[in-house]
């Protein structure tokens, strides 16, 4: 098994949950409408040396929790995307 298979595998995934490409961060920008009932991450490293926990319930955004490790700036998006 290749291992950029696998790899390119957990990306999406997390590019479903976060996704930033220098800009601002977006929180569950594409999760699958059958995960919208429940979903959440803890501790996900994204881009300038943050991590992120986020839950988000029956299609709202219930906590998003962020540490900066080097005390750096983080433009947030707002995710007003209604989920049906």
């Amino acid at each position: 098994m290749q291992l950029d298979a696998s790899m390119g595998a957990v990306n999406a995934i997390q590019e479903m949950l976060l996704h930033t490409v220098r800009g601002p961060l977006t929180v569950f920008p594409a999760v699958p409408q059958i995960w919208q009932q429940s979903v959440s991450f803890e501790r996900m490293r994204t881009e300038g040396a943050f991590l992120v926990s986020a839950e988000m319930v029956e299609g709202h955004i219930v906590s998003v929790e962020i540490v900066s490790e080097k005390g750096a700036t983080l433009r947030l998006a707002n995710n007003t995307q209604t989920w049906s």
